[in-house]
């Protein structure tokens, strides 16, 4: 099997959220869907006091204790949508690769930072002027949907302070016609698992 080139991985996330309907499983075991697995986890979000990452759409938390982070793609690779909740997220996990990412972000922001971006972003959190502002429990139930030679991952999460959402997930390679191409096959998994009246505008 040839190696694949990062630019070629499957490192973009392309969502949808939707308010969960009351019959949610029937339409996803009528679909075709399998439940494969319900779990509770802890998120600890970051940010600086004047929420610089969030106004910039980044995402920075540790899961169970590893830390992640959500950024999305340039708009010349994905165009934004105004009719509905899609959303096109890079997912990082690896230390370095998220304090280079989130130092860079914060320059940009002009916040003084003397920091170099070397290093692992747990090593550094506190020279970041970075602190704790969101702690969220969540029960995530998730299940499988294979549409042609799409694997498809639909999330129900309910929270610990009574927000519960659902979404609709594919992993796609970082390229700007694959991920243009699944934005249009997402609107047809929304249809077929009955969702499209209950999709976030």
């Amino acid at each position: 099997m040839a190696k694949q080139t990062d630019e070629c991985r499957p490192n973009v996330e392309i969502e949808r959220k939707f308010i969960i309907p009351f019959n949610i499983e029937k339409l996803l075991t009528e679909s075709g869907a399998s439940r494969i697995s319900k779990n509770t986890f802890l998120d600890i979000y970051y940010d600086t006091d004047e929420n610089s990452l969030a106004l910039s759409d980044h995402w920075l938390r540790t899961r169970e204790g590893q830390w992640q982070l959500k950024y999305p793609i340039p708009e010349s690779v994905a165009d934004k949508r105004s009719n509905c909740a899609t959303t096109v997220y890079v997912e990082a996990a690896d230390e370095i690769e998220i304090h280079k990412i989130i130092t860079e972000c914060l320059r940009k922001k002009r916040m003084p930072i003397e920091e170099k971006d070397e290093g692992k972003i747990s090593d550094v959190i506190g020279k970041l002027t970075l602190r704790e502002f969101a702690s969220i429990t969540t029960e995530r139930t998730t299940y499988q949907l294979r549409i042609d030679d799409d694997e498809w991952s639909v999330v129900l999460d309910k929270t610990n302070f009574g927000y519960d959402i659902g979404e609709i997930e594919l992993m796609v390679a970082n390229k700007r016609e694959v991920i243009h191409a699944a934005m249009e096959r997402l609107d047809a998994a929304m249809k077929l698992l009955g969702l499209g009246e209950h999709a976030l505008n």
